[in-house]
């Protein structure tokens, strides 16, 4: 099998030859330029044309010849502006703060703050913060709104517009989609970073969504509609080239659910069960919905809304182990992620921990297939080279079908 069929009999729960391999081809699966730099100079590779691709996350794009390296299987669909509205169609050099040379698109402006923090800017005004301390970019919108001392009441939805995609997006996608189709064997995702919330914070959505439900969830139905318009024009755009469409919203914490099952299923169901309908009666997708944390009790409503795939499958949070969901849930859903967990063993753990972990969470997760390995969330600055080729080596070693 190649990549791109290998992928395709997993979503459709299938057994292939190997478990497929992800890194970097989901905002779950990316890798921290540090940890990426890290990573080429340990495999002796050239660091010419390293770039940032999300300026949120500081996520390295990741070259076909780390891909080729680890044998990974599948690919994202670029997007022109991936966070800020800052376009990747043209670059320019820059260092990071640790020196190393990098990439940036050529709209990338920064300055210093008082504090020592570099201000990330965009026509002038300050959109994004890196602390001294903290090796990417928060969202200045975000945290000024995450606060209980900034809680708002939920907008009138007459008063808020959702746009669709420019057609300058979709011409981009669309480019880079056949050229990664054409020249790969790789399966290529579509991602859409959109969510249920208007402009808002997490803290203030939940806040909404118990100080006013009606209207909270008249403004959840006008923004699923407008992500059905967008996921129509993604569709035209690049629907013959793509195998999955990709979602992500976060409704668990280490311990436990963020929203009651009821409640979830009775305001979040309706709106995605409604786009995923549609993708389902209108293209060949398989649809990859991503949600962190200790989320066991909402996966049933995740099943009933029509996902396909659940991501990143955090084994570590409460009620998540990988038995447990494998034996309920496999029968429905793909897992894709779970490999590694992200927040223990892959930065502290030695390589043969690595090793042992990636095996075991293999042999459980990828029984009969149904598996895409990849760990458990994105790949964070800290972590070692050593302990990145472990994991990798292993999925490719430990995944091969019949497994054990």
């Amino acid at each position: 099998m190649n990549s791109r069929e290998r992928v395709r009999a997993t979503i459709h729960r299938q057994q292939p030859d190997r478990v497929p391999i992800d890194l970097g081809a989901s905002a779950a699966s990316d890798i921290h330029l540090y940890a990426y730099v890290k990573l080429r100079q340990r495999l002796g590779l050239s660091l010419d044309h390293v770039r940032v691709y999300d300026l949120f996350g500081m996520a390295a794009w990741v070259e076909r010849d780390v891909l080729e390296r680890f044998d990974v299987d599948v690919m994202r669909v670029p997007v022109l502006a991936p966070r800020f509205g800052i376009p990747i169609k043209e670059w320019k050099p820059w260092r990071l703060p640790n020196g190393t040379a990098v990439q940036v698109p050529i709209g990338f402006q920064t300055r210093e703050d008082t504090d020592g923090s570099l201000l990330l800017l965009v026509d002038g005004h300050a959109v994004g913060r890196m602390p001294k301390s903290t090796p990417y970019f928060l969202d200045l919108v975000e945290s000024d709104m995450g606060g209980l001392q900034s809680l708002a009441e939920p907008p009138d939805p007459d008063s808020v517009e959702f746009p669709v995609l420019a057609d300058e997006e979709l011409r981009f996608r669309q480019e880079g989609a056949k050229h990664l189709y054409d020249t790969t064997d790789k399966a290529l995702i579509v991602e859409l970073m959109d969510v249920l919330r208007w402009n808002t914070s997490i803290t203030n959505w939940l806040f909404a969504l118990a100080a006013d439900p009606a209207r909270t969830f008249e403004l959840m139905e006008k923004k699923s509609l407008a992500i059905l318009e967008r996921v129509k024009q993604l569709a035209q755009a690049v629907g013959p080239y793509v195998d999955v469409f990709a979602m992500y919203a976060d409704f668990g914490t280490q311990r436990g659910e963020l929203i009651a099952p009821d409640v979830f299923k009775r305001s979040i169901v309706p709106a995605y069960h409604r786009v995923f309908d549609w993708i389902h009666a209108h293209t060949h997708w398989k649809v990859f919905f991503h949600s962190c944390g200790s989320i066991y009790r909402l996966i049933p409503h995740i099943i009933e809304m029509g996902a396909d795939i659940l991501n990143p499958v955090q084994c570590n949070a409460a009620n998540m182990e990988p038995e447990r969901l494998k034996k309920e849930f496999g029968d429905h859903l793909v897992f894709w992620g779970g490999g590694i967990d992200t927040q223990t063993v892959l930065p502290f753990g030695t390589t043969e921990e690595v090793r042992q972990q990636a095996r075991e969470r293999i042999s459980i997760l990828g029984v009969n297939g149904g598996y895409v390995f990849a760990p458990t969330q994105d790949i964070q600055a800290d972590v070692p080279p050593d302990n990145l080729i472990a994991m990798y080596d292993a999925a490719r070693e430990y995944g091969r079908y019949p497994l054990g």
